[in-house]
């Protein structure tokens, strides 16, 4: 393997507990207090296309697959 700068790769770490706070505290309320503790996966990206108040909606249609299974893992989803 390849290490250093030269390498043909690059990670990218995701602080769900972050991401949580950017684009889903608003409605979802904070961290400690949330309904959604031990959201999966799955159930994030169904809520995206069945909940018409997250259909389409800007701060949450960007997000990668990588920052969504952040977002679950620091909700406890795994």
């Amino acid at each position: 393997h390849i290490v250093g700068t030269s390498a043909p790769f690059r990670m990218i770490a995701h602080d769900g507990a972050v991401l949580y706070q950017q684009r889903c505290q608003s409605c979802h309320g904070p961290m400690a207090s949330t309904t959604v503790n031990g959201v999966k996966v799955s159930e994030i990206k169904a809520a995206f296309q069945s909940q018409p108040q997250m259909i389409g909606n800007a701060n949450l249609v960007n997000l990668s697959q990588r920052q969504i299974e952040a977002i679950s893992y620091a909700l406890g989803g795994r």
